[in-house]
C-alpha cells in the first residue's frame, strides 16, 4: 500500500492553488456534455472542478434513450458535502429536471458571487429535456440569481412562443430575458446571417450596446455539448477574475477553436492531429499580430517545414493558406455583423493601412471589402 493511501484528501488545500468551480448538472455517458465535459473544460482552463450530479442519462451518438433523475436527498447530499469543504468562486448550473431539486439547489447557491446557468431545455437534437412546469420553476428561481444566462435561440423561442429570425429579434429577445432577472444573457445559435452563427451578449443596465459574436461553421456550433462547455468556460473565467464581457469573449474564443477548427478523425496521426489543433489555437490567439508561418512554428517548437507537412497531411493546404483563410473569415464576420469602418477593421487585424487590407482581401476574395459588405 502506497503512502498516499494513508493520506486524507483535503480539497481546501488544493484550492489554495487552483480556483474552485462547482458544476451542477446531469451526467453524460458519452462524455460529450454534462458533468464529464464540464470537468474537462474547467481543468483545461486552469480551474479545479467540483461537481453535483442531478441526473444520469443513457445516450450514444444517436441521442438520449433514458434519463434517471436522482432523488432530492442524493442531489442535496452531494451539494452540501462539497460546500462543507469548498467555497466555489463560481457555480455553473445546467440541467436540473425536478422542481423540488431546483428549489433546494437555489437555497444552497444563492450566496455565490458568480452563477452561470445553461438550463438545456432542449438537447442539441431538439429533444425536450424539461416539461413546462419545470421550466417555469427554473426561470422563476434561478434566473434572478444568475450572473450569466446561456440560452440557445430555439430555447428562447420556446420560452416566449415566437421565432427569432433577425439580429433585431435577438436583441428584443435578450431584453425580454433580462427582464426575468439575470445580470447578463448570452443568446447563442442565431442563424440570421447566411453562413455564420451568431451569439449576442446583453448586460442589464449597461451603457454599452449589446455585443454580437459571429463565427463560421454553423454545424460545429450545434454539436452536442457546446452550450454546456461554453457555460463552464464562462464560469471558470468569471471565477478567475474576468468581468462578464471578457469572460464571455475568452470562453467564446476557446470554444470556437474547439468546435470550429479542431479535428479529431481517427484516420490522422495522433501526434499530427494534436499539433494541428495547437496550431489552430495559436492562429485564433495571434492572427491579428502575425501571418508568418515561422512565427507559429516557433510557438509549437517545430520547424516551418514540419508545420507545412502537418497542415498538408490534415487539410491538404499550407499553413499560409490556413492562416489567411481564418483571417478572411474573421474580417468577413466583422464586415457583415458590425458597423466598424474598413479602416477600423484594418487596424484591428494588424494591417498597416486600409489599402493593405483591401489588397489582401482582393487577392483572396476577388472583390474589395466594401463590395463584400454591400453585396455588390
Amino acid at each position: 500500500m502506497g503512502i498516499s493511501a494513508h493520506l486524507p484528501f483535503h480539497p481546501h488545500l488544493l484550492s489554495k492553488h487552483l480556483t474552485p468551480i462547482l458544476t451542477i448538472t446531469g451526467s453524460d455517458s458519452t462524455s460529450g456534455a454534462g458533468i464529464q465535459a464540464d470537468i474537462r473544460t474547467i481543468s483545461a482552463m486552469g480551474g479545479m472542478a467540483f461537481s453535483t450530479i442531478t441526473s444520469i442519462t443513457s445516450q450514444d451518438s444517436q441521442g438520449i434513450s433514458n434519463i434517471y433523475d436522482l432523488p432530492e436527498e442524493i442531489v442535496t447530499g452531494q451539494l452540501e458535502a462539497v460546500l462543507r469543504d469548498v467555497r466555489p468562486k463560481a457555480v455553473k448550473a445546467g440541467m436540473i429536471r425536478q422542481r423540488n431539486v431546483i428549489r433546494a439547489i437555489r437555497d444552497e447557491i444563492v450566496g455565490c458571487r458568480h452563477i452561470v446557468c445553461a438550463p438545456g431545455f432542449l438537447s442539441s437534437r431538439g429533444e425536450e429535456l424539461m416539461d413546462a412546469d419545470t421550466i417555469k420553476e427554473y426561470t422563476r428561481l434561478l434566473f434572478p440569481i444568475t450572473s450569466v444566462l446561456v440560452l440557445k435561440c430555439n430555447e428562447a423561442e420556446r420560452l416566449f412562443g415566437k421565432s427569432i429570425d433577425s439580429n433585431a429579434d435577438m436583441q428584443e429577445t435578450a431584453s425580454c430575458i433580462l427582464d426575468m432577472g439575470p445580470k447578463a444573457v448570452f443568446l447563442r445559435g442565431g442563424h440570421c446571417t447566411e453562413g455564420l452563427v451568431t451569439g449576442l451578449l446583453d448586460i442589464a443596465g449597461s451603457k454599452e450596446p449589446p455585443q454580437f459574436f459571429t463565427s463560421p461553421n454553423r454545424e460545429g456550433w450545434q454539436l452536442h455539448g457546446v452550450g454546456g462547455t461554453l457555460s463552464s468556460a464562462i464560469a471558470t473565467r468569471l471565477a478567475m477574475g474576468d468581468d462578464i464581457p471578457t469572460a464571455i469573449s475568452t470562453a467564446h474564443k476557446y470554444i470556437r477553436c474547439q468546435v470550429v477548427y479542431s479535428i479529431s478523425s481517427t484516420s490522422h496521426s495522433l501526434r499530427k492531429m494534436e499539433l494541428y489543433n495547437r496550431f489552430m489555437e495559436q492562429v485564433t490567439a495571434h492572427c491579428k499580430e502575425s501571418r508568418d508561418t515561422a512565427f507559429y512554428a516557433s510557438l509549437l517548437n517545430i520547424t516551418p517545414r514540419y508545420l507545412a507537412e502537418i497542415t498538408r497531411y490534415i487539410t491538404g493546404n499550407s499553413p499560409k493558406h490556413i492562416i489567411a483563410d481564418y483571417l478572411l473569415k474573421e474580417i468577413e464576420a466583422s464586415l457583415r455583423s458590425t458597423d466598424k469602418t474598413v479602416q477600423e477593421i484594418s487596424i484591428e487585424y494588424g494591417f498597416p493601412s486600409q489599402a493593405a487590407l483591401a489588397k489582401f482581401f482582393k487577392i483572396h476574395r476577388g472583390i474589395s471589402p466594401s463590395e463584400f459588405r454591400t453585396g455588390e
